[in-house]
């Protein structure tokens, strides 16, 4: 008997194939507010590091807006090994064409190595999406050259009908399918029944 299961997870499309490209176009954002200037002291003394506070970074797609983030901290390392930390956390909403948020991704910590083309998120790392469908990990990993999403951590995944746990998932990086290894519980719930406990 196998330890793992494969399941299709349609609706976190968005999501995750979203923010991935706005990482990537990290270094070109647009800021609906003031991103904080760079301190005249930590330039002289960090001249390869660049900081903003207080950031929301807006996505456009062919003119319409997808993805909205906001962060406490945005800190990039301008080194020969370039990343790109949010050190505080973040926030990201997802929009479809009549701005309605359709997703969201919320994680405490996050890091993007720009040569190894990795984001990892790191601690309470959570995804929502308008169908009642949710992620709860402490680690995911993307690997764009991979082009999937891993972790080797606990994940815990909630639909409308069911609540699944493990150790460690796989899927690619459109969330389309995953799979999840040493699964520890597997509980089928009715459609108007709520579960604190997982």
């Amino acid at each position: 008997m196998t330890n793992h299961t494969t399941y299709h997870f349609r609706p976190l499309v968005r999501c995750i194939r979203g923010f991935f490209v706005l990482l990537i176009a990290t270094l070109t954002w647009q800021c609906a507010s003031d991103i904080e200037e760079v301190e005249e002291t930590a330039a002289r003394y960090e001249p390869a590091v660049e900081r903003g506070k207080d950031i929301t970074l807006l996505y456009n797609e062919e003119g319409q807006q997808r993805i909205k983030l906001t962060a406490p901290q945005i800190v990039q390392h301008k080194v020969d090994d370039a990343y790109v930390e949010f050190p505080e956390g973040l926030n990201v909403w997802f929009y479809n064409d009549s701005l309605q948020t359709v997703s969201t991704l919320t994680a405490r910590y996050a890091i993007r190595y720009e040569k190894e083309l990795q984001t990892i998120f790191r601690d309470s790392v959570v995804i929502h999406n308008q169908l009642g469908e949710e992620v709860y990990t402490e680690e995911m990993t993307w690997d764009e050259g991979e082009e999937k999403v891993y972790s080797d951590k606990f994940v815990r995944i909630i639909t409308p009908d069911k609540r699944i746990t493990g150790k460690g998932f796989e899927a690619n990086q459109e969330f389309t399918e995953y799979t999840i290894q040493q699964i520890t519980g597997q509980v089928y719930v009715q459609s108007d029944q709520t579960d604190e406990n997982l």
